[in-house]
């Protein structure tokens, strides 16, 4: 059996079965290291509004840092209970920029359209975001949190114009397609990348002539369905 050519499916098409085990011990790594992000943005919000206690703008980061942080906890505490399956890195990836879009999106709605849409502090964590889909191992993943991004931030645009105007400098047609333009062309890295990385990991874990599991992969597998009948009793 070919298994380079069986790792050339559909770009819809789930990864290899192989593949959720190294899947899963990214998610936990991800989760790692969002709640340790997160946390320590909380801190510096704080700091900032304690500094700044009549700026509104400091207590919406302050308000968004600690809806992420709590987000994030949540999320470890959920990854760590529950056994990975392909679903989860959907629901991580996708709240993941989602979260990020929400911020964006308050501070829109408060009145820093140009402050949220051109300022350096929330859109560049789309691409930490981004890149952390990679790690999932699941393509399907990688391009479902890039069109999230993309078509969320495109609508924040579509309420910051009708809020504003079309015309502030805050919507800036050329600076704001060259955000879009780079949010889709994370997105299609992501799925180039994620894929490119699948193939050594079945090529690794399967018998080249027969396909099946190997030797180390069947008993890592087998370790964590035991792991999941003690976690659920059955």
């Amino acid at each position: 059996m070919d298994l380079t050519a069986e790792t050339r499916h559909g770009i819809w098409d789930p990864p290899d079965e192989s593949l959720l085990q190294p899947g899963g011990e990214g998610e936990l790594i991800i989760s790692r290291f969002r709640s340790i992000l997160t946390v320590a943005g909380w801190g510096i919000a704080l700091w900032a509004a304690y500094r700044n206690p009549f700026s509104e703008s400091a207590r919406i980061y302050q308000l968004f840092a600690t809806v992420a942080a709590a987000s994030s906890l949540t999320l470890h505490l959920v990854v760590n209970r529950i056994h990975f399956g392909w679903w989860l890195g959907f629901l991580t990836s996708i709240t993941d920029v989602t979260l990020i879009s929400g911020g964006i999106l308050a501070l829109v709605l408060a009145g820093y359209a140009d402050h949220a849409l051109n300022g350096s502090v929330l859109y560049p964590v789309y691409f930490f975001a981004l890149a952390a889909t990679m790690i999932r191992l699941d393509h399907r993943a990688c391009l479902a949190a890039g069109l999230a991004a993309a078509f969320e931030y495109l609508a924040i645009l579509g309420v910051a114009g009708l809020q504003y105007g079309w015309s502030g400098p805050h919507l800036d047609p050329e600076g704001q397609a060259v955000r879009l333009v780079l949010l889709g062309g994370m997105a299609a890295l992501g799925v180039v990348v994620n894929r490119r990385m699948q193939a050594p990991h079945v090529l690794s874990a399967n018998d080249s002539l027969t396909g099946v599991l190997n030797r180390r992969s069947f008993e890592e597998r087998w370790d964590s369905e035991l792991a999941r009948a003690r976690r659920y009793g059955r």
